[in-house]
């Protein structure tokens, strides 16, 4: 018989475990936004905060990709929801 000992576990449950706090802290209201949907800068600046928001909610486990890879993703959603809103609310209402 013979015994086989896989090593790095630890590693991997500790990153998973960061990866759960991570999507725990993005959960909620991450930061509030005021914006110009008519005006670009306006839009921008929106989405500039909203990413700072993200950073720093996830600075703690900066060095987890995976957490690295979950704010990224976070990031593009929310500026595409932004990009989204400024885009309906410049939209005449037709009735």
């Amino acid at each position: 018989m013979f015994s086989v000992k896989i090593e790095g576990l630890e590693k991997v449950q500790r990153e998973l475990e960061e990866l759960g706090d991570a999507v725990r802290a993005l959960d909620g209201t991450l930061c509030d936004l005021r914006f110009d949907p008519s005006d670009a800068d306006s839009v921008r600046d929106a989405i500039a905060q909203m990413e700072k928001a993200v950073d720093a909610k996830t600075a703690r486990w900066r060095n987890n990709s995976a957490v690295r890879e979950i704010a990224q993703r976070s990031k593009e959603r929310f500026r595409e929801a932004i990009l989204d809103r400024a885009s309906t609310a410049r939209r005449p209402e037709t009735e």
